[in-house]
Parts: C-alpha cells; sequence; structure tokens
C-alpha cells in the first residue's frame, strides 16, 4: 500500500500543479496510475515484485488519498499564483 500511495501522491501533486493543461503531465499522471493498477493489481505482475494485490477497502483509500492530494495541492497553487500577481 505503501507504494501505492506514494505513487498515487505524485501524481496528484503533478494533476494539482500543473492543472493538466498539457500532454505532458496528463500523460505522465495517466501512466503512473496505469502502471499502478497493471503492476500491483494483476496477480501474475504482482507476484513477480513481489507485491500483494490490494483488496477494494485500500483501493479506495488510495484513490481518496489521491484526490485529496490533488485538491489540497491545486488550492494552494492557485492561492500562490493570487499572490505573486
Amino acid at each position: 500500500m505503501a507504494l501505492m500511495l506514494l505513487l498515487s501522491g505524485s501524481a496528484a501533486i503533478t494533476a494539482g500543479l500543473t492543472r493538466m493543461r498539457q500532454a505532458a503531465p496528463r500523460w505522465l499522471v495517466i501512466a503512473t496510475l496505469a502502471s499502478l493498477g497493471v503492476f500491483v493489481q494483476a496477480p501474475v505482475l504482482s507476484r513477480l515484485l513481489n507485491l500483494r494485490p490490494l483488496p477494494g477497502i485500500d483501493s479506495a483509500l488510495v484513490a481518496a488519498a489521491f484526490a485529496v492530494v490533488a485538491g489540497v495541492t491545486y488550492a494552494l497553487a492557485l492561492r500562490l499564483r493570487r499572490h505573486t500577481n
């Protein structure tokens, strides 16, 4: 779960700071989240990496953490932009 939280947090910060306006951050966030789903949740690949697929409640917690971190980062970025102008 820690690996999923770290990677989804990184993707959330990227989403919040860039506001997903350009293609590069969009692809970066999509690729990060897709790799989490494939490498951690797919039983065959997760065994190769010595990971265990997360149960549904833990996946929901990771998704909620992503949403919270993205929202807070977006709000902070807006506040910083207003103070610099």
